[in-house]
């Protein structure tokens, strides 16, 4: 078996043993059911007669136990973090902000790396004011509840006490700042609806809009556009890459521009979807600087491996790192069967507006991330169809301007409002449309 196939079956193993265990299954039903699957695999009387086949089957069978390896490193994971508070019972504890807080016009969210004699991280909800920033340091008395989160814990509302600021690391905090003047100078030549999608399709933050638009954004299908894509950030790497190339070898304008990526990812709060469309990315860059075939099976599943490496806790309770992963199997899988089934071929042409690419996309999309859609939310608006078709075709000329009058604020005030005119038609148009078909289905 190829070395690639190889390293696809043994992602997808480690990834159902890890499935299988956040989902609490008992280790010794995990076990029979491995040893089901090998026999299976091995006796399988309808596999490929040839030998190739049949060495297939029996390498696939071998790998099963990785399943096992999966299934043992999510409790090896959940038993070393370092973890140590009670449940449900009121504490006076100490912690310090380790990421970027997210504002809404109701509330702020943000994680907190708790201080002896307590450890570990948790999730802190609190009021919208007095606000916290990244690295400050708050005296917590609350009430610590279990979650299916990343984290495995949440503090809502507990009562805060600022001690200090400023326990930052540099780059972090400097990438941090870079992301807020970016936001700023959108904020000053933009109102604020049209200011804060700009930043969301920019920058990814969705901190500015509020509760009415995203739930505006959730019943039309569109809240996936302020999600940076594997696709969208290569461009940009690949950008970076083509303007470095006139001043530095193109071997050291390939390692600088990974490097951006890996710091757009901090500088965005490197949330599970960014972090898999940045690896995403890079291994789009790595497979055309190789001139090699990009494998996009072999793309998602071994990005998910490393996203569960690093938090197993991401496979069943982050709904972000599913629809992301789910979205983008419909994207691969599902996009040209939705093409043959209307007849169109690569061939066919869309004229100014794409909408046909839209179309498929979109329904591809949202066929594969439906089931989460309806787990999470309970509802699904078909006419997000629509929504996304009338959209698509003008977000990336949308983010451009965002860019241009986000960078140009640092240069000259006047310039920035001059380019931030066409940026505000845009915007404005892609808002009323989310607000059209996210009110009619609520």
């Amino acid at each position: 078996m190829p070395l690639h196939d190889l390293a696809f079956y043994f992602a997808i193993f480690f990834i159902l043993g890890v499935g299988a265990a956040s989902i609490g299954v008992n280790i010794w039903w995990a076990v029979l059911l491995i040893v089901i699957a090998a026999i299976v695999l091995f006796f399988d009387p309808i596999r490929d007669s040839t030998s190739n086949g049949a060495g297939k089957n029996i390498a696939i069978a071998a790998l099963t136990p990785v399943a096992l390896l999966g299934f043992l490193y999510f409790h090896f994971y959940s038993a070393t973090a370092s973890i140590n508070f009670v449940f449900n019972n009121s504490i006076t504890t100490t912690g310090i902000i380790i990421n970027d807080p997210q504002y809404t016009d109701k509330s702020q969210k943000f994680e907190i790396q708790l201080q002896p004699p307590h450890a570990g991280k948790t999730e802190i909800v609190v009021a919208t004011y007095p606000r916290f920033s990244y690295g400050d340091k708050l005296k917590i008395t609350g009430v610590l509840t279990k979650a299916n989160s990343e984290t495995g814990s949440v503090m809502a509302f507990p009562k805060l006490e600022l001690i200090s600021s400023g326990h930052v690391n540099a780059v972090k905090n400097f990438l941090y700042n870079v992301k807020h003047s970016l936001m700023a100078n959108l904020d000053k030549v933009l109102p604020a609806e049209k200011a804060a999608l700009g930043s969301g399709l920019l920058l990814g933050a969705r901190g500015g809009f509020s509760d009415d638009f995203k739930q505006a954004m959730r019943a039309s299908g569109t809240t996936h556009i302020v999600a940076l894509s594997g696709y969208n950030i290569s461009l940009v790497g690949i950008g970076v890459m083509n303007v470095l190339v006139w001043f530095m070898s193109r071997r050291r304008a390939f390692y600088f521009s990974i490097a951006f990526i890996i710091l757009f990812v901090l500088m965005t709060g490197a949330e599970a979807s960014v972090v898999r469309a940045a690896i995403m990315g890079i291994i789009v860059m790595i497979a055309e600087r190789s001139s090699r075939h990009f494998d996009f099976r072999n793309a998602i599943t071994l990005t998910a491996l490393m996203m569960l490496i690093y938090n197993p806790r991401l496979l069943i309770f982050s709904p972000g790192f599913q629809l992301s992963f789910m979205a983008l199997i419909g994207l691969i899988y599902l996009e040209p069967w939705i093409k043959k089934f209307f007849g169109w071929d690569s061939k066919t042409g869309d004229g100014i507006i794409s909408w046909r690419k839209n179309l498929t996309q979109t329904i591809a999309a949202q066929i594969g991330a439906l089931p989460i859609i309806l787990i999470n939310f309970g509802y699904f608006n078909p006419l997000s169809v629509i929504a996304n078709v009338l959209i698509l075709e003008f977000i990336p000329i949308t983010t451009f301007f965002a860019f241009a009058v986000a960078v140009s604020g640092f240069i000259a005030t006047g310039l920035s409002l001059i380019l931030s005119l066409p940026l505000s038609l845009f915007l404005g148009y892609e808002i009323s449309i989310i607000n059209l078909f996210g009110s009619n289905w609520q």
